[in-house]
C-alpha cells in the first residue's frame, strides 16, 4: 500500500468534513452534559436547603454519574480527531511535495482515522437515539419496583401497628 494522489485527495477532502460534523456532535454533547450537571446540582441545592447530609461520597457520585458517559464520548472523539488531523497533515503534505514519498503507516493512519471516524460519526447519533428510550424504560421500571415495594412495606407496618 502506498500514497497515491488520489488517496491524498481523498483524506485531504473527507477528513474536514468528519472533523466538522463530529465538532456538531461533540458541541451537542457538551451542551447536554452541562444541562444534566446543572440539573444535578440544582438538586444537590434542593436538598441542602431542606436540611439533608451532603457529606457522603454518594452524593458527589449522582453528580457525577451521568456525566461520565459524556467525558467518555468526548476523550474518544478527541482521540479520533487528533488522528483525522494527522491524516489530513500527511495528505495535506504529500499533495503539496510529492517527492516526499510517505512511509506506509501514514496511508494505515489516514485510512484507520477515516473509517473510525466516519463509523463514530454513524454510530453515535444511532447510539443516543437508542439510549433515551431504553434509560427511560429502565427509570420507569426502578420507580414501578419502589414504588411496589414501598407499598408492600407499608401495608406490612400497618398490619403490624392493627395487631400490636
Amino acid at each position: 500500500m502506498e500514497m497515491t494522489e488520489s488517496f491524498a485527495s481523498a483524506v485531504a477532502s473527507v477528513a474536514p468534513v468528519l472533523l466538522f460534523a463530529g465538532t456538531l456532535e461533540i458541541v451537542a454533547v457538551g451542551a447536554q452534559m452541562q444541562r444534566k450537571a446543572e440539573r444535578r446540582l440544582a438538586e444537590l441545592q434542593e436538598r441542602q436547603s431542606r436540611g439533608e447530609d451532603l457529606s457522603s461520597y454518594d452524593s458527589l457520585d449522582e453528580v457525577l454519574k451521568p456525566l461520565r458517559f459524556s467525558g467518555f464520548v468526548i476523550l474518544a472523539w478527541a482521540c479520533f480527531a487528533m488522528a483525522q488531523l494527522a491524516a489530513l497533515g500527511g495528505a495535506l503534505l504529500w499533495l503539496a511535495i510529492p517527492d516526499a514519498n510517505p512511509h506506509v503507516s501514514g496511508v494505515y493512519v489516514s485510512l484507520v482515522a477515516l473509517i473510525g471516524g466516519t463509523f463514530w460519526l454513524i454510530y453515535f447519533p444511532i447510539f443516543r437515539a437508542w439510549k433515551t428510550p431504553v434509560l427511560v424504560a429502565v427509570r420507569a421500571e426502578m420507580l414501578i419496583h419502589n414504588s411496589a415495594r414501598e407499598q408492600a412495606e407499608s401495608r406490612s407496618s400497618d398490619s403490624a401497628a392493627a395487631e400490636g
